[in-house]
């Protein structure tokens, strides 16, 4: 596995062969394997079900329907170490199922506790939601005075 993979995983198999140092025969080596012939799309597409391909940088698994199973991993950065560090992983086979790895650090200020962020702002993303609709402050302000 040597090799970071460039691409996001919704991209397809085919944009995985064209990768730099990945397998350039990655869909030539299919017709080779099973008697090269002039192929249409869905006799070629057929000799792709059931197989596995080593792209490198990552593995892909097209089942009998087609469809790639998704065999990834989620990382997050350490606050510590300062690297990436796997913490889910899902695999998409028979029954699907995500496994969790570590905590994932959603960062913040050191009294977040840690807390997974909202989905929206607080104030809306217009800033006229929520409190701020009816003219309060989201943060309330503590006034310190220094002499």
């Amino acid at each position: 596995m040597g090799k970071s993979c460039l691409l996001a995983t919704r991209h397809n198999i085919v944009s995985h062969a064209s990768l730099p140092g990945s397998r350039p025969d990655f869909i030539g080596g299919i017709p080779r394997k099973r008697h090269a012939g002039n192929y249409g799309g869905r006799h070629l597409a057929r000799k792709v079900f059931n197989r596995r391909f080593d792209l490198g940088c990552t593995g892909s698994v097209i089942d009998q329907f087609g469809q790639r199973l998704i065999h990834e991993k989620l990382s997050d950065m350490d606050p510590i170490a300062g690297v990436y560090k796997p913490v889910l992983q899902l695999h998409f086979t028979k029954p699907k199922s995500v496994m969790r790895l570590d905590d994932i650090d959603w960062g913040g200020s050191p009294n977040s506790s840690n807390a997974v962020p909202l989905n929206e702002p607080v104030c809306g993303y217009q800033g006229d939601g929520g409190p701020c609709a009816e003219g309060q402050t989201v943060f309330p302000m503590d006034y310190v005075h220094m002499s």
